[in-house]
């Protein structure tokens, strides 16, 4: 349902329309941890925001700096740039 699986049959319907992958208006929460830790807290949240929304790479940045700032890792005292899932 989340694109990260292919389906091997069947189909899911929501609000009358067929899911077939990814979508901006639905997410995945993981059970355990899913975070790559060789990347960096900001390369970690491109790489979804990549996978969901088709557009230029701007609007990619844009999105995951907003969506990291949602979360209060974006503050001007912290580089999710360099820092590590771990940090």
């Amino acid at each position: 349902m989340a694109g990260l699986l292919e389906p091997t049959e069947g189909t899911i319907i929501l609000a009358e329309r067929e899911v077939a992958g990814p979508g901006p208006d639905r997410g995945v929460v993981f059970q355990n941890h899913s975070l790559l830790p060789w990347l960096t807290c900001f390369d970690n949240v491109h790489l979804a925001v990549e996978r969901v929304f088709q557009e230029p790479k701007s609007l990619l940045k844009k999105r995951t700096h907003e969506a990291l700032e949602l979360v209060g890792l974006l503050t001007p005292s912290t580089s999710t740039r360099t820092r590590s899932p771990a940090a």
